[in-house]
């Protein structure tokens, strides 16, 4: 009596462990493949949702670069403000850029928005579009950089190179105007001398200061070296305003075509013949 039973107790166990190892792949096999498009439509939306935001308050305030940094990130931010560290002066922009206008018309704003295959969102103003590229996290979006898509440039580009460029101008103003400025004249007396039965010529390099402070004299060259000279007697080679320096000149005075300087050290100053 207990054998057939057990025969069937066994049939029984071996169909219902069939019919759980066909049902195990039905029930994991949705969780990889709903997920991801709903996470990529929640984030196009928060894309879409923050340059819609960013236009509408635009409307209100009537300035779209007053706009912009609200909605940017810090990177982003840090290179609009490096428009506005020399007032008065214009590097980067200027008129409203996400207007892409000197004079927009912040009535008419019934403008489209999309995406893009690089997921960045497009601004359709019209007659002229412009892309956002956004950094989002769990619960909103920030633009990180603006495209001019029919110049082919990025925002962000244009800024770092023209208020470079503006900066390092001022950096150079800067640097001249603290380094001393120096002023020199020069001209050449000439004096005949006899000597028995013969005459001669003597030229005589004088040499003007005419920088404020005082200024050291390190070395003089005339003509590039092709005039030789010789300093006269003992002189105090750092000049005061007005004071002078003279050297005699081993060559004719009219010849005279260049006076080289090198003062402080290592700075040159180049004076021309004026004939």
């Amino acid at each position: 009596m207990n054998k057939p039973n057990m025969a069937w107790m066994i049939s029984a166990s071996f169909l219902l462990l069939t019919a759980c190892s066909k049902q195990e792949p039905d029930i994991k096999q949705p969780q990889t493949t709903e997920a991801k498009p709903a996470e990529h439509s929640r984030l196009d939306q928060l894309k879409l949702d923050a340059i819609k935001q960013m236009y509408a308050e635009t409307q209100k305030v009537e300035s779209g670069n007053d706009t912009l940094p609200r909605y940017s990130t810090d990177r982003f931010k840090a290179i609009l403000e490096m428009t506005k560290q020399f007032p008065g002066e214009i590097c980067g922009y200027n008129s409203d850029v996400i207007m892409m206008s000197q004079a927009p018309d912040y009535t008419k704003m019934n403008f489209s928005y999309s995406l893009n295959q690089q997921g960045q969102v497009v601004a359709n103003l019209g007659r002229e579009s412009i892309v956002y590229e956004l950094v989002c996290s769990a619960n909103s979006c920030l633009v990180d950089d603006v495209i001019f898509p029919e110049y082919g440039n990025r925002l962000s580009s244009d800024i770092q190179k023209e208020c470079g460029e503006l900066a390092q101008y001022h950096q150079e103003q800067q640097a001249a105007q603290e380094q001393p400025h120096y002023q020199f004249s020069y001209h050449i007396e000439s004096q005949n001398m006899s000597f028995g039965n013969q005459s001669t010529t003597i030229y005589t390099l004088v040499i003007s200061s005419e920088s404020d402070n005082p200024v050291e004299l390190n070395k003089i060259s005339v003509n590039r070296g092709n005039c030789p000279v010789h300093i006269i007697g003992d002189q105090n080679n750092i000049l005061q305003f007005g004071q002078n320096f003279k050297l005699r000149l081993h060559c004719d005075g009219v010849d005279v075509k260049e006076v080289r300087l090198l003062v402080d050290k290592d700075k040159e100053f180049v004076m021309k013949s004026r004939y």
